[in-house]
């Protein structure tokens, strides 16, 4: 997905993307929200490491008027612009 991103954003001369790698490890990607929040990015594509503890980082990034795009793991709430996965139960 991350080269796909990064061909999609090459045709694109006005674009740029940062991709950050938590390594599994949810406090640093909290961190890593925490900074592109700071930074105030256009938007932030967040795959969730675990839905509960990213929640209220998600949840500023909103609140700090930044559209968030959930890939692959569903935060708890709804406090989130779009959700790209699966739903296997329903």
């Amino acid at each position: 997905m991350n080269k796909s991103m990064r061909v999609e954003v090459s045709m694109h001369p006005d674009m740029e993307i940062e991709i950050k790698d938590a390594e599994n490890h949810i406090a640093k990607q909290i961190t890593q929200i925490d900074d592109f929040i700071k930074e105030e990015v256009d938007v932030l594509i967040v795959s969730p490491i675990q839905s509960i503890p990213i929640t209220p980082a998600i949840e500023k990034a909103m609140n700090a008027g930044i559209p968030v795009i959930i890939i692959d793991r569903k935060i708890e709430g709804r406090n989130f612009t779009s959700y790209v996965g699966a739903n296997n139960i329903e």
